[in-house]
């Protein structure tokens, strides 16, 4: 179930075939980050699967260089023995180092206004609502015309 954070934990570049669920996203992210690459399930060939292992596994590959970048940093986080003044100095110090440490950004920073607060969502909820109330209101206005003309005949 954890095997992306077990692998990452102990350094080990992952090799990502996507079946269901989040696994896609998974294997973009291991792609994006350096850590990993993914395969297609379809098209699957052993030679394809040992020239992709082989460049994964290799000491001196940049998969591996990332892979245990990222097991640092699980590695720090989950046993931190430092004051909350260490561990601001440590993260400040960490981005600096990575010029803007582009992997701790939120997704949320890249995207508009109108998308992070799904303002197009709720302008047509809002609209719908009031074109409802008032198809409501006219339609009760034509059904009591209806009934005092009866009545009053």
């Amino acid at each position: 179930m954890f095997l992306f954070q077990e692998s990452l934990y102990h350094g080990v570049p992952l090799l990502v075939l996507p079946v269901f669920g989040d696994q896609r996203a998974n294997a973009a992210r291991a792609a994006r980050r350096g850590y990993g690459a993914a395969m297609a399930l379809e098209g699957l060939t052993a030679p394809d699967l040992a020239s992709n292992l082989t460049a994964l596994l290799a000491p001196s590959s940049p998969f591996s260089k990332a892979a245990r970048e990222e097991g640092e940093l699980l590695r720090r986080g989950a046993s931190d023995p430092s004051t909350p003044l260490e561990r601001a100095a440590h993260w400040t110090e960490f981005v600096a180092r990575r010029r803007g440490a582009e992997a701790l950004r939120s997704p949320a920073k890249g995207i508009s206004f109108v998308a992070f607060f799904n303002a197009d969502v709720l302008l047509f909820l809002l609209l719908l609502s009031l074109f409802s109330f008032w198809l409501f209101w006219k339609i009760t206005l034509c059904w009591m015309r209806f009934l005092s003309r009866r009545i009053a005949r």
